[in-house]
């Protein structure tokens, strides 16, 4: 789709064996941004953000609430080509 940015959920990533987010930005050749929120013993889990723009800045913002599964974002500064 030719895409500058591609956001992702539910995408693993991190030190679980497997990590998808890596490879999927290994495969496109795009910077990748993990927003993990849920680290489990069979893999770790959350947000992921592709970019093929220079990542300038970014912020992971915890949106959990209590007594519910965690939730995240990925807040990122993008800059131009």
């Amino acid at each position: 789709i030719d895409a500058d940015v591609v956001a992702l959920q539910e995408v693993e990533a991190g030190d679980s064996g497997a990590d998808m987010l890596a490879w999927l930005a290994e495969q496109t050749g795009h910077a990748s941004i993990a927003g993990t929120t849920l680290i489990r013993h069979d893999g770790h889990y959350g947000n992921g953000l592709l970019t093929r723009l220079p990542i300038r800045d970014q912020v992971l913002c915890d949106l959990s609430w209590r007594g519910r599964e965690p939730r995240g974002a990925i807040a990122a500064e993008l800059g131009d080509f």
